[in-house]
């Protein structure tokens, strides 16, 4: 254990011996410096010191820049995952999910209160004396509550210290010279492009812990972003008023004051509410944030500077006090009405876009903060957004899904076909006594491996067979009736749901919302075809020509062991079974039939397994557009009967891949929707005793009545 989390345990139980007495005071200052104090630069630059105005903004805007670009750079994580011994006070927590190194919160505190020192130091020493004390209280504020490292306090405040410096010495090299201050606001503007670039196209670490990436990176990325905007709107606000409106402060204006306040309300309201509800709904975390705090600096630099110049004089009447309180009148009313329309088009949008599945409405038995279901809407709303960069045409909008364990359980208590090979084998009085010797010891083998839980070793190939043989001369519709009739039993292990209707219903959701929004979906399964047919036709939205699976030859009826290539059907001849397999639909022969029988590279993957990791692959690679893959982790073990090792195996490869887990226990509100339980005891007692009753054709078994 470092000496970092030692101070940090040490700070904890002083925090607990007190009774948490200081955690809110300390929290409060901590918020302060981020919330509150980020709006003083404009109110110095409006109606006191409009150079030192500039420094403010310059310290801080540089400085967030550069803590976005540090911490996407070294992507620390919190003490609270270094160790799981650090618990932090109250809901500090709450907005310290990303990376910790150096604390922006430390920085903030650090150029807004040294830059007051270094203003103050020689003319109001006490002032000066409260910035210092509130620099390092803000600072220790971040240790106290455990959300930071020393070391991350301590680079924070070394780094602002620094840019207070650099920034004062450029302030004052480049006094009164305008040409200069604009080469510098170019390699600024040089400076904003470099660091978008670099943060967007340098690697992430993407660990999971439960299923829960540690730290979204995207989302990590929404404050450089929100950075950027801020210090290009410093730039350009700076340009526009520098050249064109040459602001002066109207000192002794008994308006300045309430504009003033005015102006800081409206900003406030802008930065908490109006620019997320507008410019961030519109253009997306990214872009949106950068456009709504670059479009608030320009309101601090020019807009607002024009109305002080016009409501404030050096020798106001009476009635230029009359009318100053008229414009706020106006103002406030005119905020109001803005609000309340931003807020009622909000509602209006998500109510349409609810109805057509749109993002307000999109994978409702999702959790909120699920990456996969950000990661999903996100490609999505890029796919289809004509003209943008990530475009997709219609025709190219394809989706493979696998079936068992990504749409469908695979749980009761083993996949759909091989139960009902048992049903064939063992339960249908209409082939009692009909089943082959193969049949039966592949029967057999499936109720070992309910009970060991060893799949075992050629099952794929021999299942497929036994498949076919057992169900050989049925006509293809007869065949995919049996399935469909088999589908209505009651789902062994469930109560409240029968075996077709196991579907996961946060994938359902998948499968619409991606219908809504131009996607052809297909099922490209491992399972016999003609059972998915059966077994999906009357509970899935989806064409029975976009359902791929494994096959097995259908002939005539009448053919018998003609060649096709010479037997012409005939008007009294039916599709039957032939009896043969034909081919596992399984790891890179997914690939194969999709190619065969899709033509179009996949866009979208969605498996569980690696006998999906072909098909996930071939979607990633070398694709003309952008594409993503999702991978099933079977880590619920209260809603479902997960697999918790073969889960984190799962979460492994998906980072070793750069798949996007889903995660089963995390990032679904429910699997089977309401009204379906687990309950071990629901039918799954009958698989042990046809189990007693098939040991006897086991290999094992014959070997030992041979011997």
């Amino acid at each position: 254990m470092g000496f970092d989390i030692q101070y940090l345990l040490l700070l904890q139980e002083l925090r607990n011996a007190t009774g948490g007495c200081f955690d809110e005071i300390l929290n409060a200052i901590s918020k302060f410096a981020v919330d509150i104090l980020i709006f003083l630069p404009y109110v110095v630059f409006w109606c006191v010191d409009r150079a030192w105005g500039y420094r403010f903004m310059s310290t801080l805007w540089t400085g967030e820049v550069v803590n976005g670009v540090i911490k996407l750079s070294v992507c620390a994580y919190r003490p609270w995952i270094r160790s799981d011994l650090i618990e932090p006070a109250g809901d500090s927590k709450v907005a310290a999910t990303g990376y910790s190194f150096p604390s922006g919160h430390t920085m903030v505190g650090t150029a807004i209160y040294g830059t007051a020192f270094v203003w103050q130091k020689d003319k109001r020493k006490w002032l000066a004396g409260i910035c210092a004390v509130m620099i390092i209280l803000t600072g220790f504020s971040r240790n106290f509550l455990g959300v930071h490292t020393p070391q991350d306090v301590v680079v924070g405040f070394a780094v602002s210290c620094l840019l207070i410096y650099v920034v004062g010495m450029i302030g004052k090299k480049t006094e009164g010279n305008d040409k200069l201050i604009d080469k510098i606001s170019i390699a600024g503007i040089v400076f904003i492009i470099l660091a978008l670039v670099y943060i967007q196209l340098k690697p992430y670490p993407m660990d999971y812990v439960d299923g829960v990436l540690l730290v979204d990176p995207q989302k990590m990325m929404n404050d450089t972003f929100k950075a950027c905007g801020g210090l290009l709107g410093l730039i350009v606000g700076s340009f526009i008023e520098r050249h064109y409106l040459h602001y002066e402060i109207p000192r002794g204006s008994k308006n300045l004051a309430a504009l003033t306040a005015i102006g800081i309300s409206l900003m406030i309201g802008w930065n908490f509410w109006m620019g997320n509800a507008t410019f961030v709904a519109l253009f997306g975390s990214h872009w949106g944030n950068m456009l709504q705090r670059f479009l608030m600096i320009m309101f601090a630099l020019t807009l607002w500077p024009m109305v002080i110049k016009k409501y404030c004089s050096e020798n106001e009447e009476t009635g230029n006090v009359a009318r100053t309180i008229a414009v706020t009148v106006a103002v406030i009313a005119f905020i109001l009405i803005g609000l309340y329309v931003t807020t009622s088009m909000n509602a209006k949008s998500g109510a349409s876009e609810e109805a057509s599945g749109g993002k307000a409405g999109a994978l409702s038995l999702w959790e909120d903060g699920a990456r996969a279901k950000e990661e999903l809407i996100n490609f999505v709303e890029a796919a289809t957004k004509e003209g943008g960069p990530d475009y997709i045409p219609v025709e190219n909008r394809i989706a493979v899904f696998d079936l068992d364990g990504t749409l469908f359980s695979e749980t009761n208590p083993i996949y759909f076909d091989h139960a009902l090979l048992v049903h064939r084998v063992m339960e249908d009085p209409a082939y009692a006594g009909k089943a082959s010797e193969k049949e039966l010891e592949t029967t057999a083998k499936i109720l070992q491996w309910v009970q060991d839980g060893e799949y075992p070793k050629n099952m794929d190939t021999e299942h497929g067979q036994a498949i076919a043989s057992s169900f050989a001369g049925m006509t293809v519709d007869e065949f995919e009736d049996y399935v469909e009739e088999f589908g209505r039993e009651s789902a062994p292990g469930y109560d409240g749901m029968t075996r077709s209707e196991s579907f996961y219903k946060p994938m359902l959701e998948v499968l619409e919302y991606l219908k809504d929004n131009g996607f052809t979906s297909y099922i490209v399964s491992g399972t016999d075809r003609l059972i998915v047919r059966g077994a999906v036709r009357n509970s899935l939205d989806l064409p029975m020509s976009q359902i791929i699976g494994s096959d097995e030859v259908i002939s005539a009826s009448n053919q018998g062991d003609e060649d096709g290539l010479s037997y012409v059907f005939e008007d009294s001849d039916k599709l039957i079974l032939k009896g043969d397999f034909v081919v596992k639909n399984l790891k890179m022969n997914k690939v194969s039939a999709i190619a065969r029988e899709i033509g179009v590279q996949p866009v979208l993957s969605f498996g569980n397994s690696t006998g999906d990791s072909s098909m996930a692959k071939y979607t990633t690679t070398d694709n003309k557009y952008k594409s993503l893959a999702f991978m099933l982790c079977c880590d619920d073990t209260e809603r479902e009967y997960g697999n918790e090792e073969k889960a984190a195996k799962m979460f492994d490869l998906c980072a070793e891949e750069g798949w996007i887990p889903i995660s089963m226990k995390n990032d679904w509100s429910t699997i089977y929707g309401e009204g379906v339980t687990k309950n071990p005891e629901a039918g799954l007692d009958i698989y042990d005793k046809e189990y007693e009753e098939m040991t006897d054709y086991l290999p094992e078994a014959e070997e030992d009545k041979a011997a």
